[in-house]
């Protein structure tokens, strides 16, 4: 278990830029029951030190769950306060999109057209969800 804690160390692995620091992390940590100690923690504490700006006691939230399977460990790790310019992918995606033609960003529009995903239906199903609740709410009031 130690090794696979010792991963977060790696810079970049998960997927920000090694100069991303974050308040808060929240890891939840799925185990099979009497496997994961206090040993383990502190070893999750230590791993995830470089990415938080303050008292890792503070800053560094581990909650441990049963696993129902015996044989399947997960660890999820979710940091607060990220903006895409953090991503380590980033630079290299807006890089390709400023040097892509116009042919190109309209091909990759059309693209997700064909797939079903545009923006204008998206925002009409939240429009008509907002107001079909409020008139929902609007009537329990009467």
């Amino acid at each position: 278990m130690k090794s696979v804690i010792r991963i977060f160390k790696t810079p970049s692995i998960m997927g920000y830029k090694p100069v991303y620091r974050t308040d808060y992390l929240w890891v939840t940590v799925q185990a099979p029951p009497n496997l994961w100690t206090e040993d383990l923690s502190q070893e999750v504490y230590v791993a995830l030190a470089g990415y938080v700006t303050s008292e890792v006691s503070r800053t560094i939230t581990v909650r441990v769950i049963d696993s129902r399977d015996p044989w399947i460990t997960r660890v999820l790790v979710v940091g607060g306060r990220g903006k895409p310019e953090d991503l380590e992918a980033y630079d290299e995606m807006q890089l390709l999109y400023s040097k892509s033609s116009d042919f190109e960003r309209h091909l990759s529009r059309s693209y997700l057209i064909e797939h079903g995903v545009s923006a204008g239906q998206i925002i009409k199903e939240i429009n008509h969800n907002s107001n079909h609740n409020n008139s929902n709410s609007n009537q329990n009031k009467k």
